[in-house]
């Protein structure tokens, strides 16, 4: 399944479509969850505090108007704290971030709402990321942010100011 948005957080939305639909009813892969794989300019995992566990707890995500209400109104309007909610709710085993344009972050273990530990690893090499998906026969869920693929003029990364990188560079990384 391939999903377009426009707006970072409503991944959100189509994580908990398909964690609902597939790995909840245990339709697709059993009892294993999906190591989400995100590329990215920015660090989306968030904060602790982005994760209200009373709310998260309370969300029904079979219900599709709730659960874009809440990708909405609850999720950072900035786009950049909605993996730890997703792992909280426990719907992928582990995050592998390929972000080689800001600092990362540190990797990390997250407990989610059932005291179940997911990894939170960073990367800034293409090939290091590969070679720890290697070993693993999980299934992957593809986080592609096409602001990954800029570059800014301005160090601070001045909205207006990103040019896409070469297309050459695309297909290297991709």
């Amino acid at each position: 399944s391939v999903n377009i948005i426009h707006e970072h957080r409503f991944a959100f939305y189509f994580w908990a479509r398909f964690f609902h639909e597939y790995i909840e009813r245990k339709k697709y892969w059993g009892e294993s969850r999906p190591i989400l794989v995100s590329i990215d300019y920015h660090n989306d995992v968030g904060a602790d505090n982005d994760c209200d566990s009373d709310d998260l707890k309370a969300l029904d995500v079979s219900n599709q108007t709730e659960l874009a209400l809440f990708c909405w109104s609850y999720l950072n309007p900035l786009n950049d704290g909605h993996i730890l909610p997703a792992l909280y709710l426990n719907m992928f085993s582990d995050v592998y971030i390929l972000n080689t344009n800001q600092v990362t972050g540190q990797d990390r273990t997250y407990s989610d709402r059932e005291g179940s530990t997911h990894n939170i690893k960073y990367f800034s090499d293409v090939d290091d990321l590969l070679k720890a998906l290697q070993p693993e026969s999980s299934p992957l869920y593809l986080d592609l942010d096409l602001d990954y693929f800029t570059e800014y003029s301005d160090p601070g990364g001045i909205t207006g100011s990103a040019e896409i990188v070469s297309t050459d560079e695309i297909r290297n990384i991709l």
